[in-house]
């Protein structure tokens, strides 16, 4: 498991501090999606799915919505490490 050290360290003390995202995972599944957020979240990263409820301002039509796993930039490294590990 990655260590987050610093970084999750200043997420944890100032939880509603505005900071930038980014993605780190992308799939046209909802089911896809809602699974690498649970791994992330269960690994400690702060994951969120992007557009999940894009399909229902469309009626919806979800498979032409491509939906983004973000996690805070701060993390984006060691999650992207995490989930590339086999």
């Amino acid at each position: 498991m990655a260590c987050l050290g610093e970084n999750k360290l200043k997420l944890e003390l100032h939880p509603n501090l505005n900071m930038d995202f980014a993605t780190v995972f992308t799939t046209f599944n909802q089911s896809e999606a809602q699974l690498v957020r649970s791994r992330l979240e269960a690994a400690n990263f702060h994951p969120f799915v992007a557009n999940e409820n894009a399909s229902a301002w469309l009626g919806g039509s979800s498979a032409a919505i491509m939906l983004r796993v973000e996690v805070p930039e701060a993390e984006a490294a060691d999650a992207r490490e995490f989930l590339n590990a086999k």
